[in-house]
C-alpha cells in the first residue's frame, strides 16, 4: 500500500497570495507528496520556523518585512543542508551567467512555468533525503551573491574564532570590507577564506568609504578560482609526497629483506621468552582473578547493606509522611467539628432561638441543639431538607439563580433552611427554628463568620 503521508515539508514565502496558493496546490499533489507551509512575509516565515522541520525553502528575493536573504541565513542556521529556491523578477540573466552558486541554491525567474518549478523540486528531493538536514550550512559566497542580486543595502558581520569582519553593500554593490587591520579586496578575500563562521545582518547609516571597485560576484569567482588553484597545488604536493613515500617504501623493503633473517632468529628467542612470560602471566592472572572475585563479593555485600539502609530510610520517611497526613486529617476534622459546634453555640445566642441542626447534603443529621425537647430534630431535619432540595430544583428549572436559603412556617414558628457556599471544605445544610423571622439576618452573619474562621484555620495547617 502506498504511503500517503507527506515525506517532505516545503516553506513557500511570497507577498503575492496567488503565487503561494498555486504552489501549495501543485507541490502537495501525489507526485511531490509534500506538506506545504505558506507565508506572506519574511517575518511570518521566521515565526513558523520555530516549531517546524523544513526540507525546502522557496522564497521571493525581495520581501517587505524580512527579505529573502535574511530568511535564507536564518533557515540555514537551523537546517544547514536545506535546499533553497530563489524566485526573482530582477534582471538576473547576467548575474546567473557570472554567479557561482552552491549546490543547494537555485534560481527561478518570474514569471515562471509552474510545472518546470515542480520538476526542479522533484530533482532537489531526489538529491536530498528528508532526514539529511544537518550538513553543509550557510555558504558565505552564496550570501554575498544574493546580496548583489537583490540590490541590497546592508552590512554583513562575519564572526569566527579570533577573527571578525564586515562586508558593506550599497544598492547591490560590494563597496567596502574590513577584517582586522585589512580592508578592501584584501579583507574580502580574508573573510571568504575564514571557514566556518557566524553571519548576522544589520543596517548602516554612517557614510562608508568605497574601497572595492570590482563587482562582488567577480570577486566571488576570483575567490573560488583561488581556492581551486590552492586545491590543485595541494593535490600536486600530495602526489609528490606519495611518490617520495613510494620510493622510501621500496628502499625500506630491501632493507627489511636483509634484516629478515636476523629478525627471525631474534623472534625465535623472543617466542621462547614470551612462552615463559605467558606462563608466569597466567599464574598472576589467576591470582588476580581470585582477588577480584573476593573483592566483588565484598563489594556486593557492601552494596546490599547500603541498599537495605536506603530502603529502611525510605520506609521510615513514608511512614512519617503517612503519620503526618493522618495528623493533619485528624486536625482538619477537629477544626471542622469545632466550627460546627461554635456555629450551634452562636445561633443559640440569637433572640427567639428555639433549635438548630446541621446536616449533610443528603439530610443526615450531624449535630443539633434544641431548647424545646419535644422537637424530633432528626425527623424534622429530613423533612425540611427534602423541602429545601425540592425548592432549589424548582428554582433552577424556572431559570432563577441557585437557591441558597428558604424559609418555612412550622407550628407558627419560622424554619430557616440555608446551605453553606458551594466548593468550601465545610459544606452542609443548616436548619434553624425560631419563634419569629425577625433576626434571620443574624443567622447569615454568624454562619459566615464561623465559616471564615474555619477556612482560615484550615489554610494555616
Amino acid at each position: 500500500m502506498a504511503d500517503n503521508n507527506p515525506r517532505h515539508t516545503i516553506l513557500v514565502v511570497d507577498d503575492h497570495e496567488d503565487i503561494t496558493w498555486s504552489l501549495s496546490q501543485v507541490l502537495s499533489d501525489k507526485e511531490v507528496n509534500a506538506s506545504v507551509i505558506t507565508a506572506g512575509s519574511g517575518k511570518e516565515a521566521l515565526d513558523k520556523l520555530s516549531d517546524k522541520t523544513i526540507h525546502l525553502l522557496i522564497t521571493d528575493i525581495m520581501m517587505l518585512e524580512v527579505d529573502g536573504q535574511d530568511l535564507f541565513i536564518e533557515i540555514k542556521k537551523k537546517y544547514p543542508a536545506v535546499a533553497v529556491i530563489i524566485m526573482t523578477t530582477l534582471p538576473s540573466a547576467s548575474y546567473k551567467k557570472e554567479a557561482t552558486l552552491g549546490e543547494k541554491l537555485f534560481f527561478v525567474e518570474k514569471p515562471f512555468d509552474i510545472n518546470k518549478l515542480k520538476e526542479l523540486v522533484l530533482k532537489v528531493f531526489t538529491l536530498q533525503p528528508p532526514s539529511d538536514l544537518t550538513r553543509i550550512g550557510v555558504n558565505l559566497a552564496d550570501v554575498v551573491q544574493l546580496k548583489c542580486m537583490a540590490n541590497a543595502t546592508t552590512a554583513l558581520q562575519i564572526n569566527k574564532t579570533n577573527q571578525e569582519g564586515t562586508l558593506y553593500f550599497q544598492d547591490g554593490r560590494l563597496i567596502h570590507a574590513t577584517c582586522g587591520n585589512q580592508e578592501g579586496e584584501e579583507a574580502f578575500f580574508a573573510i571568504l577564506s575564514s571557514g566556518k563562521c557566524v553571519i548576522t545582518t544589520s543596517l548602516f547609516h554612517e557614510k562608508i568609504p568605497t574601497t572595492i571597485s570590482r563587482p562582488g560576484i567577480t570577486l566571488v569567482r576570483e575567490h573560488i578560482a583561488r581556492a581551486e588553484a590552492d586545491k590543485k597545488e595541494a593535490e600536486r604536493e600530495l602526489a609528490a609526497r606519495r611518490m617520495a613515500a613510494k620510493l622510501a617504501a621500496e628502499q625500506a623493503k630491501a632493507l627489511a629483506e636483509q634484516e629478515a633473517k636476523k629478525r627471525a632468529e631474534e623472534e625465535e628467542k623472543a617466542r621462547k621468552k614470551a612462552e615463559e612470560e605467558a606462563k608466569k602471566k597466567a599464574e598472576e592472572e589467576e591470582k588476580a582473578r581470585k582477588r577480584a572475585e573476593e573483592e566483588a563479593k565484598a563489594q556486593k555485600k557492601r552494596e546490599e547493606a547500603e541498599a537495605a539502609r536506603k530502603k529502611k530510610e525510605a520506609e521510615d520517611a513514608a511512614k512519617k509522611k503517612l503519620e503526618e497526613a493522618a495528623r493533619r486529617k485528624k486536625r482538619k476534622t477537629q477544626i471542622i467539628n469545632d466550627g460546627l459546634k461554635d456555629l450551634i453555640t452562636g445561633l443559640a445566642g440569637i433572640e427567639d432561638y428555639i433549635a438548630a441542626g446541621i446536616m449533610a447534603a443528603n439530610g443526615k443529621m450531624l449535630l443539633h441543639d434544641s431548647t424545646d425537647k419535644t422537637l424530633e430534630m432528626e425527623a424534622l431535619g429530613t423533612i425540611f431538607n427534602k423541602l429545601y432540595l425540592s425548592v432549589s430544583k424548582i428554582s433552577n428549572d424556572v431559570g432563577f439563580k441557585a437557591c441558597r436559603e428558604t424559609m418555612f412556617t412550622y407550628e407558627e414558628r419560622a424554619v430557616i433552611m440555608r446551605r453553606s457556599n458551594m466548593g468550601e471544605i465545610m459544606y452542609f445544610h443548616l436548619m434553624v427554628i425560631m419563634d419569629s423571622n425577625r433576626n434571620h439576618d443574624l443567622v447569615d452573619q454568624i454562619m459566615g463568620n464561623i465559616q471564615t474562621q474555619v477556612q482560615k484555620k484550615l489554610s494555616e495547617l
